[in-house]
C-alpha cells in the first residue's frame, strides 16, 4: 500500500511538471533529440501529463470528480462567510 502511494505521488509530481508551468528545458531537449516540431512536442507533453495525472488519481484512489465537487463546495462556503459588500 505504501509503495502504491509513493508511485502515485511520483506520477502526480511528474504530471504537474509536464504541464506548461516551467518545462521549457524538457521540451527543448525532446525537440533536439527527436527532431519533432514545437506543436508535436507540446502535444506529446500534454498526453504524458494526462496519463501521469490519471495514473496518480488511480494509484492514490482519488475520484477527480468528487474531489472537484468538494473543492467547489469549500470555495462557495468560504465566499459565503465573507462579507463582500464592505
Amino acid at each position: 500500500m505504501r509503495n502504491r502511494k509513493n508511485i502515485g505521488i511520483v506520477c502526480l509530481t511528474l504530471g504537474t511538471f509536464l504541464n506548461p508551468l516551467g518545462y521549457a528545458e524538457a521540451v527543448a531537449g525532446v525537440m533536439n533529440i527527436t527532431g519533432m516540431d514545437y506543436w508535436d512536442t507540446t502535444y506529446l507533453f500534454y498526453v504524458l501529463a494526462f496519463l501521469l495525472l490519471s495514473a496518480s488519481f488511480y494509484l492514490l484512489k482519488i475520484n477527480p470528480i468528487t474531489f472537484a465537487k468538494e473543492m467547489l463546495r469549500k470555495l462557495i462556503k468560504l465566499f459565503d462567510k465573507k462579507d463582500l459588500n464592505k
